[in-house]
């Protein structure tokens, strides 16, 4: 069976809200609130995480609202029109530096390898 099935489900369903009073995000499920309004901001949910950003930094949080992922990259990139997980990776940055994480936050290759430069003394 699909781990990631309820995707979908979560997608249209767990719905990011910003609480006007605050200025912070949270979600709602089919008008409920779920998770408080506590998040800078607030993404879809992709492979049963969503990325949320606290205090400038971003992390993934699960269904339950638990951050799973802690906050310490600078941005989610999009991926393919993927904002989040996709084929259990996510692309972030990190200190200038784009590369992947899997869905425990261990790093992965570089998401953009550097080239090497030229060799100027090649004749």
């Amino acid at each position: 069976s699909d781990p990631y099935a309820d995707d979908i489900a979560l997608t249209k369903e767990y719905k990011p809200f910003e609480d006007p009073s605050t200025g912070k995000y949270g979600y709602k499920y089919n008008g409920t609130l779920v998770i408080p309004a506590r998040y800078d901001y607030a993404g879809y949910f992709s492979e049963g995480l969503a990325g949320v950003e606290i205090n400038g930094k971003w992390g993934f949080i699960d269904k339950s609202g638990t951050l799973v992922i802690p906050a310490r990259y600078d941005e989610v990139l999009d991926d393919y029109g993927v904002f989040g997980f996709k084929n259990g990776l996510a692309k972030v940055e990190l200190n200038g530096r784009e590369l992947f994480i899997d869905r425990k936050g261990n790093e992965e290759a570089d998401a953009a390898p550097a080239t090497a430069p030229p060799d100027e003394g090649a004749k």
